[in-house]
C-alpha cells in the first residue's frame, strides 16, 4: 500500500515538472523546384496558437538573388499582406496573417525566386521578426532554426 502511494505521489510530481519545448521557427534551406528556388518557413512547439509573422526591412537578407522575381505567399492558411524585396541591397520585409485560424505547428510562408548564383543564401534576422499569438500577444521567447529539405 505505501508503495503504491510513493508511485502515485512520484507520477503525480513528474507532470508538474514536464519539459515543454521552445517555440521554434524554421527557415528551410533553398530547393530546386520546377526551374525556381523557394524557402519554406514553418512553426513548431508553439502553446499558443500564431496568427501573424511581420518581418520588418533588413529582416530577410538574399545572397545570389535577383530581388526582383523574390514572391512570398502564404501556407496553412496564412496570407501575405505586405512584401518588399526590391531594394538597392539584397533585404526584404514581409507580414503575413492567417484570419481564419491559428497554428501550433506548420508551414506559413514560401519563398520564390530566380537565382542568380548557383548557390542562393536567405538569412532571417531574428531581431527583426516578430510573431503574434491568436491572443493578440507576441511571442516572447522563442528560436530561430535552419533545416534542409530532408529534415522532418
Amino acid at each position: 500500500m505505501v508503495l503504491a502511494l510513493v508511485v502515485v505521489v512520484g507520477l503525480s510530481a513528474c507532470a508538474l515538472f514536464t519539459v515543454q519545448e521552445t517555440p521554434t521557427l524554421t527557415v528551410r534551406d533553398p530547393v530546386l523546384m520546377a526551374g525556381n528556388w523557394e524557402i519554406v518557413i514553418s512553426v513548431s512547439n508553439l502553446s499558443e496558437g500564431l496568427s501573424g509573422i511581420q518581418i520588418t526591412h533588413g529582416g530577410i537578407t538574399i545572397e545570389g538573388v535577383d530581388e526582383t522575381t523574390v514572391v512570398a505567399s502564404g501556407m496553412g492558411g496564412f496570407i501575405v499582406t505586405a512584401q518588399d524585396f526590391v531594394a538597392p541591397e539584397p533585404t526584404g520585409t514581409l507580414m503575413a496573417v492567417n484570419p481564419e485560424q491559428s497554428t501550433t505547428s506548420g508551414k506559413i510562408l514560401k519563398l520564390t525566386f530566380e537565382a542568380s548564383g548557383s548557390n542562393p543564401i536567405v538569412t532571417l534576422d531574428k531581431s527583426k521578426v516578430t510573431l503574434m499569438t491568436d491572443q493578440g500577444t507576441l511571442v516572447g521567447s522563442w528560436d530561430l532554426a535552419t533545416a534542409s529539405d530532408d529534415a522532418p
